[in-house]
């Protein structure tokens, strides 16, 4: 590791000059380069090494053990940060398995939120290795400068060419662009790409070999060009490429333009780390406020701030969109959601009307309903998340429009919906809740349907018609479904059918003999429409 930031280093920010800090003459030089909150019991298999854990009420449930800390230590943890109000609750085991695995313990004042926490140790890492590239390399100094300004977008390559005169591009594991130069047509020259068997493509000074592809195609041969490619892992240790193209008489790449390539990929993934951390903390606040939002717990002055943050006014009316693939299995866990929030920020079209949170395994979008149709929206979403998911087939629910405040509403509509396509086996993908009806007397709030129930209503108004259709050639069912459609309106059912009315009214004689049924008693006509509801609805 270079440049390292340790723990005692931590020693000199403000808010933890009142810290008890319980370490010893090793884990006070721990070395670390991130830091990350424990949001999930399995978080040892998500932490790289040399990390700092945040670790709050995971002390209080008891989870936090010798053992547990343990693991840490193979992960090579450089500390556990927590706070004053969590230090009852760590046992002697853990003091003393800390000490023993030299890892430091940093427990802070309960007045600073995780947030707080955070964000100064994070600047303290980006400031420390930045610092290590400003002195080290005037490249770095150079690049640096030159994005300090425009930090937050993809723009890097374009930074690089206009200080270094080098043409690159970042591809994502899919071959899609991430960042590139605008000086030259990209796509022409990746027609084709596929990465092959990797190859020696230049070493550094030090005589180290440096591996990566080299690609050509017929328009690079044209333009008498070539593409160095070298692969690399981003932060969440997917396959990305960086690419640069030269002239083709180059057979290897110089030292030089090596390292540069080095420094590109390091500032690549800090900018990205940093980045992350960044939405990571943005996504916990935004799920924070929703979840208070569609449990009815959101204050007056929260509705009003929340409805600021939306650019909404108060009379604004919204609908809830739910999605998931499983019900049996959690459709995302939590770092997952984050990559997924980093996207949808990315490629949400409508920035400013659907808003994106997740709930109990569940994939939620807070539309406004405004000027597209929510039938547009729906199939939007739909397309959003099964794009990203990819190979997982979502199925979606939707809830009648509300107003802001009653959001909680919308959430227990639609989460019925959803579970009613599940708990059914329907065929369908997208159940909206107004579209339920009357079937939702046949439903508990787990959107499961009460079975034996709806076969009795099968079977007593609907498999008898089916049989009589069959044998003798007739459309009785579907007359009686167009019947209801049409409000029981004989005059209107009639013309649909292109019959006379008394044909019609022959046709409905006939049903109430075979089902022994008055259409015109009330008690009739409701057990024949929900038996018809039933049927329709694919259960």
């Amino acid at each position: 590791m270079y440049n390292q930031t340790i723990v005692k280093s931590l020693t000199n920010l403000p808010l933890f000059i009142n810290s008890k800090l319980v370490t010893n003459q090793y884990s006070l030089y721990n070395p670390f380069n991130n830091i990350t909150i424990m949001d999930t019991r399995d978080i040892v298999s998500w932490l790289n090494e040399y990390e700092i854990l945040i670790i709050g009420n995971y002390f209080k449930k008891g989870f936090i053990s010798d053992s547990f800390i343990q693991q840490l230590a193979e992960k090579k943890l450089a500390a556990i940060i927590t706070k004053r109000k969590f230090e009852p609750y760590i046992s002697d085991e853990v003091f003393e398995a800390c000490d023993h695995y030299n890892i430091a313990l940093i427990i802070c004042e309960d007045q600073y939120s995780w947030t707080n926490i955070q964000t100064p140790v994070l600047e303290l890492i980006t400031t420390r290795q930045l610092t290590y590239l400003k002195e080290n390399y005037d490249f770095y100094q150079i690049v640096i400068n030159s994005i300090n300004n425009d930090y937050y977008s993809n723009n890097l390559c374009n930074h690089i060419y206009y200080v270094a005169d080098l043409s690159l591009a970042i591809l994502n594991h899919d071959c899609s662009f991430i960042d590139y130069s605008e000086n030259i047509e990209w796509h022409d020259y990746l027609t084709d790409f596929q990465p092959s068997d990797k190859q020696m493509i230049g070493k550094f000074s030090n005589d180290e070999a440096f591996f990566g592809y080299i690609h050509s195609n017929k328009q690079l041969a044209n333009d008498h060009l070539k593409l160095f490619v070298y692969p690399f892992l981003s932060i969440n240790n997917s396959q990305q490429y960086l690419l640069i193209l030269t002239p083709d008489y180059l057979k290897q790449l110089e030292p030089r333009v090596l390292e540069k390539m080095n420094t590109v990929i390091s500032i690549y993934s800090l900018r990205n780390s940093f980045l992350r951390q960044s939405i990571k903390s943005s996504f916990y606040a935004n799920n924070l406020t929703y979840q208070e939002l569609v449990a009815g717990k959101l204050s007056k002055n929260k509705e009003h701030h929340l409805l600021a943050m939306l650019e909404c006014q108060p009379e604004s009316q919204f609908y809830l969109i739910t999605c998931a693939y499983s019900m049996h299995e959690e459709t995302t866990d939590i770092h997952r959601a984050i990559d997924f929030y980093a996207y949808f920020k990315d490629h949400n079209l409508y920035a400013k009307s659907i808003h994106f949170f997740t709930k109990d395994t569940i994939l939620a979008f807070l539309v406004e309903d405004s000027l597209n149709p929510m039938d547009h929206m729906v199939t939007y979403v739909n397309k959003l998340v099964s794009d990203y998911f990819t190979p997982h087939h979502f199925k979606i629910g939707v809830s009648k429009v509300h107003s802001l405040k009653d959001t909680y509403k919308s959430w227990h509509e639609s989460k019925d919906a959803l579970y009613f396509l599940f708990n059914t086996n329907s065929k369908k993908d997208i159940k909206k809740y107004q579209d339920l009806g009357i079937l939702n007397i046949f439903i508990n709030n787990k959107g499961e349907l009460n079975d034996f129930l709806c076969k009795e209503m099968i079977d007593t108004y609907i498999q008898p018609l089916l049989t009589y259709d069959q044998k003798n050639h007739t459309d009785l069912l579907n007359t009686l479904i167009i019947f209801f459609s049409l409000n029981c309106s004989y005059k209107e059912t009639s013309e649909h059918l292109f019959l006379h009315v008394n044909s019609l009214r022959s046709r409905i004689a006939t049903i109430e003999k075979i089902l022994n049924i008055d259409i015109t008693n009330t008690d009739d006509k409701f057990n024949l429409y929900t038996a018809l509801k039933i049927y329709q609805s694919d259960i």
